[in-house]
């Protein structure tokens, strides 16, 4: 494995000239001290998995950059339960033999920071004998000198702390004593080290790149360690798959012989009869049609195997700068230019690397492609909706060790390795249920969809969303309808029909995602888990979910407070809804309570069988029943996490995210509990947004509606129970509505008790659907946090228009009303009044845009 050590100084060109030099030397792996980190946003490249350390970006010293295509050939583990610092980050590089774990090699990322918190340096907070284990490599800028690496220096310069580490772990030094790895302007240095272990033992390659320099006064270090033997040396083949769909698309000629290339394939092989086929037959064509699709693909869609790429700015005009500068730098460490010209010089490449990156985001925003000085403006308005992506901050896509809360008063365990991860999100998505034998009758009814139905279910969904394992997308499948309509719908039919679901698309590739706006990303629940379907699997959900969502709909299945997954029915519906809940309540002089609970895994955690009984009790087809019983059955999935994809592994629990079905079978299970709860409470309002569910009541003291809201929660809890739907309880949250004092006042002593747990009344505003709700429903918290969110976006979007380039006038607008003016004037319709206030302030953002 190659790897390239650099000390960046702070600065963004030093730290894309360093990953640059990373493509360019074809290492895996950067180890970055002082890399820039800007106010709002840190440093990004395409070609690499940047990874910081889990704190501010503003208090970090160091990053490591993970080159794209080597996370399929190895499986890297950050360790973070070993160190958990600003300056220093600790990588589990493990080389693989047939996908599976061989030898581990730990690569460590040093800035040893003076003065850091507790006094001294970084090095002496580290505990390193649970850090140097085995095969360990050292990397980073030590700020230390001594005699021991460095012949330049005739004393010791803070040096005890690095000597003695060097001492007792008998690391082996692999700098060349007489290269410095810093040239500043009165003196030259080695405090830029990369020391091993006797397990590693000298490194096979190090060397300073001295062609490869950048604006840093560091050099570039590059060094390499033998690998596990020849064969895993050797490039491993990544099973996905990398078509080019957009030029198959765009290419009339390849997208005949394609056409062509499936009716040979189809030739002679009859269709399914939707009204009388089998398991058998569906399994049979479903994999057919994967297979054939696949082969279309490979012979007329065939991309690149992907490769690291270099930014589009990064020209061979750069490349020719930084070899005048190498160049002029040499000739100043070896005496021969002055100080001043070598600055010159490297003021010039700092330049030249600024001046290109400004035109190049300049051009795109202007719509003039890089490549031709002569180009017209290009007219494709999603241009806009890009370059809004780019302003915002990148979400970073990695994990650090997880930890794991212990019971009975034990120590929290820590899940640092890929295996240990895996098992903890299986277990959180995809949680374990007791199998419910009990015997359901269902009927022998039956309904179907139509082919306009089935277009709909193909053509509503985005050709964007993310194919399953086969890699097929929508955009695919949408040429498959243009070859074999016919096809397509015979199989969709047939699946409904039949009342089975192909175990060809059975098998989920899940997807770690980091919830938004977490204190901390070192617990499981600050994710979630998102499954990658087959896509035309999903087609049939789709068209199921649309059959199920109607019915429902006709029938008056779904409670009236229910919103979300129903058409017509947003989160402002829902808000507006308990908003006239409680205006009433004051209107009779009576005050509001309202219980916000949360429903524990929502999607997670729905029992099949539960749903299956609902479904049969409110009438529906037996074959739709029977295939959402064949679609949530011999489920299986595999998790990707770090770039590392895990074991096939079954799973019974719940409903896919992920799915187009799963959200309505989800308000469809538990639609039941909203009526069965007012019946037994009168002046009950239930009011639900998915999983997110508001419980309002009225009465005319805070002590009466305490208790009654302990009653409501605890038959809610009931019901739940009952029908193995599990509450989360510790997000539960109590508010009381009104505008009289003595009732504000006495809200502070008052508390409701549910199981073992006590809440009391929240005092200030909280976050319910997007909405800031406070006791007087004023939206006074609502209306200031919206104006300051859109203050932050209009920041952001001001750097997509200047005065010298930018978004034309009209795709500007477009931007502004989509990210400032919505943002700012969300659910105005229900807290608006035409306060004088508020029309000051949204007319000063008015006027603030005007003048972006």
């Amino acid at each position: 494995m190659i790897v390239i050590q650099h000390n960046c100084n702070g600065t963004a060109v030093s730290t894309i000239a360093a990953l640059e030099a990373a493509v360019e030397r074809g290492a895996e792996v950067v180890c970055l001290q002082e890399p820039y980190v800007g106010k709002k946003h840190a440093i990004g490249h395409p070609g690499f998995q940047i990874r910081w350390p889990e704190c501010a970006k503003r208090e970090t010293r160091v990053a490591l950059a993970i080159r794209n295509d080597a996370l399929d050939r190895y499986v890297f583990e950050e360790r973070t339960d070993l160190v958990d610092s600003p300056h220093i980050q600790c990588l589990d590089v493990w080389e693989t033999v047939n996908r599976r774990k061989a030898r581990r090699t730990r690569l460590v990322n040093v800035y040893n920071k003076a003065r850091v918190q507790g006094g001294g340096y970084t090095m002496d907070h580290v505990d390193v004998s649970r850090l140097i284990e085995g095969r360990t490599i050292l990397a980073g800028d030590f700020n230390a000198r001594s005699p021991l690496w460095d012949p330049w220096v005739a004393g010791r310069q803070n040096a005890g702390t690095v000597e003695r580490l060097i001492e007792k772990r008998e690391l082996i030094i692999n700098n060349n004593d007489h290269q410095p790895t810093r040239c500043g302007k009165n003196c030259r240095s080695i405090i830029d080290l990369t020391l091993s272990t006797r397990r590693v033992g000298a490194l096979v390659t190090w060397e300073i790149d001295e062609s490869l320099a950048t604006t840093s006064d560091h050099e570039v270090i590059v060094f390499e360690w033998a690998p596990l033997n020849a064969a895993v040396a050797e490039r491993q083949i990544n099973a996905s798959q990398n078509w080019n769909i957009n030029r198959l698309c765009s290419d009339e000629q390849a997208l005949e012989a394609a056409s062509e290339h499936w009716l040979e394939l189809s030739e002679g092989r009859s269709l399914i009869n939707a009204w009388d086929t089998s398991p058998t037959e569906l399994e049979a064509e479903a994999l057919w049609i994967q297979d054939s699709l696949r082969a279309v693909l490979d012979r007329h869609a065939a991309g690149r195997a992907p490769r690291p790429r270099s930014k589009h700015w990064w020209t061979e005009e750069i490349k020719q700068q930084r070899r005048l500068f190498g160049s002029a730098r040499r000739a100043y460490n070896d005496g021969r230019t002055s100080f001043d010209e070598y600055r010159r010089v490297r003021n010039d490449y700092y330049t030249h690397i600024r001046k290109a990156k400004r035109l190049a985001w300049e051009r795109f925003l202007e719509g003039v492609f890089p490549t031709d000085e002569s180009s017209k403006l290009a007219s494709d308005p999603a241009r806009c909706w890009q370059a809004l992506r780019y302003t915002k901050p990148q979400v970073p896509s990695h994990t650090p060790a997880i930890k794991v809360a212990s019971i009975d008063g034990q120590p929290d365990k820590i899940a640092s390795t890929a295996e240990e991860k895996e098992g903890i999100f299986m277990a959180q998505a995809f949680p374990p249920q007791v199998v419910d034998n009990e015997d359901i009758q269902i009927p022998d009814t039956s309904a179907g969809v139509s082919v306009k139905q089935v277009r709909e279910a193909l053509f509503t969904q985005s050709v964007n969303k993310a194919p399953g394992l086969d890699g097929i997308g929508f955009k695919v499948l949408r040429l498959l309808w243009q070859w074999a309509e016919d096809r397509v719908v015979a199989l969709v039919q047939g699946c409904i029909r039949t009342g089975f679901h192909p175990y060809t698309w059975k098998t989920a590739k899940g997807v770690l995602l980091r919830k938004q706006n977490k204190p901390t990303y070192s617990v499981a629940k600050a994710y979630r888990v998102i499954s990658l379907l087959n896509c035309l699997g999903k087609v049939v959900e789709r068209a199921v979910a649309i059959w199920i969502a109607s019915y429902c709909e006709t029938n008056e299945v779904f409670h009236r407070g229910q919103f979300g997954c129903r058409q017509g029915r947003g989160t402002s519906d829902a808000v507006a809804q308990l908003v006239a809940k409680v205006e009433n309540a004051w209107s009779q002089k009576r005050i509001a309570l309202a219980l916000l609970l949360d429903v524990k895994g929502a999607f997670d955690r729905v029992n099949k069988q539960k749903l299956l009984l609902r479904m049969i009790q409110v009438g529906m087809a037996g074959n739709i029943v029977r295939w959402v019983n064949s679609f949530l059955s011999d489920r299986r999935a595999m998790l990707v996490i770090d770039g590392r994809t895990g074991e096939t592994r079954s799973i019974q629990a719940g409903l896919p995210q992920g799915s187009p079905i799963s959200p309505v079978l989800f308000i469809l299970s538990v639609s039941a509990m909203f009526q069965w709860l007012e019946d037994r409470h009168m002046k009950l309002q239930a009011i639900s947004f998915v999983d997110d569910i508001g419980l309002v009541t009225e009465c005319d003291d805070v002590e009466e509606g305490a208790r009654k809201l302990e009653h409501i929660a605890r038959d809610a809890i009931q019901w739940g129970s009952d029908n193995k739907a599990d509450f989360e309880v510790s997000k539960t949250e109590v508010l009381v509505f009104s505008r009289r004092r003595g009732i504000l006042q006495a809200t502070k002593d008052a508390a409701i008790r549910i199981g073992e747990q006590t809440f009391t009344v929240k005092q200030e505003a909280t976050k319910w659907l997007g909405f800031w709700l406070d006791s007087k429903l004023s939206f006074k918290t609502h209306f200031e946090n919206r104006i300051a969110s859109a203050k932050g976006a209009l920041q952001r979007v001001s750097s997509l228009s200047r005065s010298n380039g930018g978004l034309s006038a009209d795709l500007m607008r477009r931007v502004v009303v989509a990210a400032v003016t919505s943002v700012a004037l969300y659910g105005s319709e229900i807290w608006w009044r035409g306060q004088k206030d508020r029309v000051k302030k949204v007319q000063l953002l008015l006027n603030s845009q005007h003048r972006s």
